[in-house]
């Protein structure tokens, strides 16, 4: 006897940033559920998540490139390319069809080619073409994550309201749950952001796709 899929329930843990479904253990109190695990629940009270430290690791990373190898500095006109470009190019967004630009002025992406491809080497997963807020910035500049200050040596102008840039996808999420997300373009963001948000939740922060 063939026993058909049920599509159950799911939130996002508030520790670890996890998809978690409904489980029969939760079905009084399914509602004020917000950890996938006794341990994510236990380690609530942690100062510093694990996300938190991955994105600090990530920030180091890319500044010691920049700093021990000059070729991967910014030019004057433009931000170079990271060089392992080993990507799809010819990789989907979320509603499925071929991935468009997010921006070139500033020059986004983690490959610095205006879109948010990715792959394995992107840690950071910058996936999610957003234009963001005054309101964002400030909080992820609270979170250790300065998109304002302009840092000259990288040609980098810092972001102002009304931007696009490729952000983080864990990022976008902690922001998601602040209330702080910003709007963005779903043409643009990258198909691998609907193994942590689902395409619903997305097209709430939909905006319209810009005339040609």
């Amino acid at each position: 006897m063939v026993h058909k899929k049920i599509n159950l329930a799911y939130k996002i843990c508030e520790k670890c940033h996890k998809k978690f479904t409904w489980r029969k253990k939760w079905s009084r109190d399914w509602d004020h559920v917000k950890y996938c695990s006794q341990r994510c629940k236990n380690s609530k009270n942690t100062k510093i998540s694990i996300a938190k430290i991955n994105n600090w690791l990530i920030f180091l990373t890319i500044n010691l490139a920049l700093l021990f190898n000059p070729q991967n500095s910014y030019s004057k006109n433009q931000m170079t390319k990271i060089p392992n470009q080993n990507f799809d190019k010819n990789a989907k967004n979320i509603l499925g069809t071929k991935l468009e630009p997010c921006c070139f002025d500033p020059l986004t992406g983690y490959f610095r080619d205006g879109y948010c491809h990715t792959n394995q080497q992107d840690h950071g997963t910058h996936i999610v073409c957003a234009r963001v807020t005054d309101e964002f910035l400030n909080f992820s500049k609270s979170r250790g994550n300065d998109l304002i200050t302009p840092a000259l040596n990288y040609n980098f102008p810092g972001l102002k309201s009304g931007d696009f840039w490729c952000l983080c996808i864990l990022r976008w999420l902690e922001a998601f749950e602040a209330g702080v997300a910003p709007p963005i373009r779903l043409e643009s963001t990258h198909h691998k952001a609907l193994e942590y948000v689902d395409l619903k939740t997305l097209k709430k922060f939909r905006l319209p796709k810009s005339k040609k």
